[in-house]
């Protein structure tokens, strides 16, 4: 079930899956969406510098959380109708948590987490090319840190967006 989106409607929609699941993939095509990403902004900066997403990795996550919090006041501000939080957010405590942050919103949390991790680990080695890669212990870090979204109290519903065998997931996402 995909939200339905009126001019009044204010809407949070939590990204929720390992890197290379098809989040950013999603959202892009929800063109009129408030975007808050500290990737975007990580990219942005790495850019800026000549240097790869992983190499800024390090430098810049302080200030992608400090420029967060500002894309959250500022989405408050304007009134955004449909604000797409882009991030892992693999656990409950941290979907809570931004969640709790946009009171008068109907929540939603689109779940990538059943991406097949064989694809997220294809997807991760083409990202190297790149410079988009994650570490593989990070990566399985990551992975064992899953929680299931579908237990979230305080989502509206769970947009079940990564329930596809490894076949039709790589013809979607290549």
């Amino acid at each position: 079930m995909e939200p339905t989106i009126s001019p009044s409607s204010k809407i949070l929609i939590i990204m929720c899956g390992l890197p290379g699941s098809g989040k950013t993939t999603y959202r892009s095509a929800l063109s009129n969406a408030y975007v808050i990403s500290s990737d975007d902004y990580i990219e942005t900066l790495a850019k800026q510098e000549g240097l790869t997403y992983a190499d800024s990795w390090n430098k810049y996550k302080d200030m992608a959380e400090a420029f967060l919090m500002n894309q959250v006041a500022d989405a408050r501000m304007s009134n955004a109708g449909l604000v797409i939080w882009d991030q892992t957010n693999l656990t409950a405590k941290k979907r809570s948590r931004i969640a709790s942050m946009f009171e008068g919103y109907t929540k939603y949390v689109a779940d990538f987490t059943k991406v097949p991790y064989e694809l997220i680990l294809k997807r991760n080695s083409e990202r190297k090319k790149v410079g988009r890669d994650i570490p593989l212990c990070v990566l399985n870090s990551m992975h064992n840190s899953i929680e299931d979204p579908i237990y979230d109290g305080y989502a509206h519903d769970v947009l079940e967006c990564g329930r596809v065998s490894i076949k039709v997931a790589e013809n979607f996402y290549d």
